[in-house]
């Protein structure tokens, strides 16, 4: 009767989830967590599949968890009541609801579960607070000179754990560390396969991260996690096929989303679309090939004739688009001439409903919108063209460190309740 019931509970939340994510949630639980061997791990999977739930949505009344769930109202109360005790979750007033009667409230994300993001650049380390919900507390971003060392890294990260400890007011409760690296990472191990922006090869940066500051850290692309955050965050909510393509200091690079997931490659290495040939001479890109859209589309350049040697992301905007040269706009021309022909053959390849641009690629796009869509017209097939969108991406400054914090809660919000995680409270 027991296994009738739990295998009845678990189709039930499956097709809910299914049907109102549109596909988004993977809920496959990890390691020997199925859902529903036994009432704790059918629990367990109630409670992984509730705390999504809150974190995607941010906030959700009791009435509607259980209509997503198919859980009744006493079993949402009581998962509830356990996310609260774990400091996971708070439940508020909702004074959008005006009807007589008892107060009615509703379940939020607790912004100070957090996950401490790390996006070291070419040029800086980038620093994220972020909490459940994708609430951002802090971004920082620390200057270095040149590409930063690991042991740059790990100093500055440990920097920002000691600085919650010792001066935040917050009772934060940090559930781990998430890095988001410019460079290919082998998806089995997070062994960094590459050296093309921080001479990190073959280095096990996971361990030694989780070795210095005592936390269970998580490691991805950055391109890779820029693309998680729009899909879960940004302007790919709900879109279930998808190209994200992201300009930074450290060259160009993206994500598919196809059927409504993240695309890895045999060993995770998928999405490195700058090293996408858009002429046949030219210049060379980080990986020494010619004529590339990395090579073409260049922020390096652009800092040049905007005689800026570093800028953050909202700076960078801010002089482009507010910029009179004649040398700048006409370089603005030529990149967007290459970005577009570089759009136009990964709509043709892929199919997808949404182009995002992410990074300064937004922002040269945003200055000559039609430019884009006149020549990706014309190398595009028709079928295709007519049934894409393209636009920037919706999470700016934010987008690198949303992605890292949310590849610390992906793998955190499969199993809330079970004994791999150990949350750790400051104050």
């Amino acid at each position: 009767m027991i296994d009738a019931l739990t295998d009845f509970l678990k189709d039930s939340i499956v097709q809910n989830l299914r049907q109102l994510t549109g596909g988004n949630l993977k809920l496959t639980p990890p390691g020997n967590l199925s859902a529903g061997n036994n009432l704790d791990d059918l629990r367990r999977f109630n409670i992984s599949t509730v705390l999504k739930i809150v974190h995607h949505e941010r906030s959700i009344s009791r009435s509607d968890l259980s209509i997503r769930t198919g859980l009744n109202r006493s079993t949402i109360s009581a998962l509830i009541g356990e996310l609260t005790s774990q400091g996971l979750v708070n439940e508020i007033s909702d004074k959008k609801n005006k009807r007589v009667g008892r107060p009615s409230t509703v379940v939020v994300a607790n912004q100070n579960a957090i996950a401490i993001a790390v996006n070291p650049e070419s040029d800086a380390v980038n620093i994220g607070v972020i909490g459940l919900g994708g609430y951002v507390h802090k971004q920082s971003r620390f200057e270095t000179t040149g590409a930063p060392t690991i042991a740059e890294t790990i100093k500055i990260t440990n920097a920002i754990i000691d600085g919650l400890t010792s001066v935040s007011k917050e009772n934060f409760q940090i559930i781990g560390i998430g890095l988001a690296i410019p460079e290919l990472i082998r998806k089995e191990d997070g062994l960094i396969g590459s050296s093309h922006h921080l001479e990190w090869k073959e280095v096990s940066i996971i361990q030694l991260i989780e070795s210095s500051t005592g936390f269970k850290t998580s490691a991805g692309n950055e391109a890779f996690l820029s693309t998680l955050a729009e899909q879960v965050f940004g302007s790919g909510v709900g879109i279930k096929d998808m190209v994200f393509i992201n300009g930074g200091s450290s060259g160009i690079a993206g994500g598919i989303v196809s059927g409504g997931q993240l695309m890895r490659g045999h060993k995770g290495y998928a999405g490195e679309m700058g090293h996408t040939r858009v002429a046949l001479t030219g210049g060379v890109d980080s990986a020494n090939v010619v004529g590339t859209v990395e090579a073409e589309v260049s922020r390096e350049k652009l800092l040049s004739l905007l005689n800026l040697k570093i800028a953050d992301y909202d700076q960078f905007d801010y002089a482009l688009r507010t910029s009179k040269s004649h040398a700048v706009l006409s370089e603005v021309g030529r990149q967007l001439e290459y970005l577009a022909l570089a759009i136009s053959n990964f709509i043709n390849l892929l199919n997808p409903e949404l182009i995002i641009l992410g990074g300064f690629l937004g922002t040269i796009y945003s200055m000559d919108t039609k430019k884009v869509q006149k020549i990706v017209a014309i190398n595009t097939l028709k079928p295709s063209y007519e049934s894409v969108r393209i636009s920037r991406a919706a999470l700016g400054v934010n987008q690198v460190v949303l992605g890292a914090a949310e590849l610390v809660f992906m793998n955190f919000l499969y199993d809330p309740a079970g004994p791999e995680f150990t949350k750790s409270k400051i104050n």
